[in-house]
């Protein structure tokens, strides 16, 4: 039996950005990404510095950074104005099933209805069957679309 943690969302600094990038290696390995250092740190950099592109914060617990989440803010006409995107959410795999991602997802939810925003969105990994149980747990639904990317830095 897993006993419950209760995770602290520290809004993220530039000085966590070392502490972040650790972590997302494992989370890209972990979804089968290309993790490029540079274009992280940089791209991480640049939406802390931002005061309305997103923002990022550490999941912590007992003082301890245990993980991260990543909001990129876009905006919709159908969703009535700013929608928020999660990009990233890690949990380090000691701390899973005990109730932090819905915690997490809880307080992004808590968070886009103080900013105004109408709708949260986020994308997963179809072979990420677990996380996608997650997500739908705490209101999340498949609206029928598909997310279609072309890379432009290529």
């Amino acid at each position: 039996m897993c006993r419950p943690e209760k995770p602290v969302w520290r809004k993220a600094v530039a000085t966590d950005v070392p502490d972040i990038a650790a972590m997302a290696v494992d989370f890209y390995r972990h979804e089968h990404l290309e993790f490029i250092p540079r274009r992280f740190t940089a791209a991480l950099r640049g939406l802390l510095k931002s005061k309305s592109c997103g923002a990022a914060w550490l999941i912590e617990s007992d003082g301890k950074a245990i993980g991260y989440v990543i909001v990129c803010c876009g905006y919709s006409i159908e969703y009535g104005g700013i929608t928020a995107l999660v990009d990233e959410l890690y949990v380090h795999a000691a701390h899973r099933a005990r109730g932090i991602g819905t915690a997490t997802l809880e307080f992004l939810s808590c968070e886009a209805k103080a900013r105004g925003w109408p709708a949260i969105q986020l994308e997963v990994v179809r072979a990420n069957v677990r996380a996608a149980a997650l997500y739908k747990r705490n209101g999340f639904e498949d609206i029928g679309r598909t997310l279609l990317t072309r890379r432009l830095d290529r």
